[in-house]
């Protein structure tokens, strides 16, 4: 294992974690914030039609927001 310093953007908060890998070190820092689910069609449909725009893996967020303004 290895000690990782994940630190929050916003805050420019440190936390040392020691884990097996970077992806486990922010999972483990991650997990105390957010929770991932598979959401049921019907609050898809709720959450796109509130707003919530879909974002794809890998993509920069700055890339998202232009091709949002676009068209």
């Amino acid at each position: 294992m290895a000690l990782y310093a994940v630190r929050n953007k916003t805050t420019d908060k440190i936390r040392l974690v020691d884990a097996p890998t970077n992806s486990a070190a922010l999972r483990h820092v991650a997990g105390d914030e957010f929770a991932v689910t598979i959401p049921k069609p019907r609050e898809v449909a709720k959450l796109v039609a509130d707003g919530v725009k879909v974002e794809d893996y890998g993509a920069e967020p700055e890339a998202q927001v232009a091709e949002e303004g676009e068209g």
